[in-house]
């Protein structure tokens, strides 16, 4: 299985650029941006990663914004594609940590997809003073 990061302008080379930080080279992780160049432009990049990835692979699609047009772009995909194709809105890193360290674990998209969907909300959390008690703080 692959994973593609999709955006508004470069967050998701930033994110991917932060998680390979983190956990290394990804060699199944691809960015596709939208730019001021506009939709046309990002449409024909999105087609063309997914088409060339999806000929051997299944493909998660993390989105930065639901009904933003990296979305709207990634959900049309999907259904033209539903066999091969999920499409995850809200990314974040933790999101793209846990789904891209899944990915020789798993053959199950499904799978992966609600991986990111838990791992997505687990990495929100407001923090409270009680949280100044927690034993894993480095100060």
């Amino acid at each position: 299985m692959k994973i593609v990061v999709t955006s508004h302008g470069d967050l998701c080379s930033g994110i991917l650029n932060s998680m390979e930080m983190i956990a290394g080279k990804q060699e199944n992780v691809f960015p596709v941006k939208l730019t001021e160049s506009g939709i046309g432009n990002f449409s024909e990049n999105l087609k063309s990663v997914l088409d060339e990835l999806t000929t051997q692979d299944q493909v998660l699609i993390l989105c930065d914004l639901k009904g933003g047009t990296p979305y709207n772009q990634s959900y049309q995909y999907y259904l033209e594609n539903p066999n091969n194709v999920r499409v995850v809105s809200g990314l974040n890193l933790s999101m793209l940590i846990e789904t891209a360290m899944m990915l020789g674990s798993t053959n199950d998209l499904d799978f992966l997809a609600d991986i990111a969907v838990q791992a997505g909300q687990a990495g929100v959390e407001k923090i409270s003073e009680d949280d100044s008690n927690e034993e894993d703080l480095e100060f």
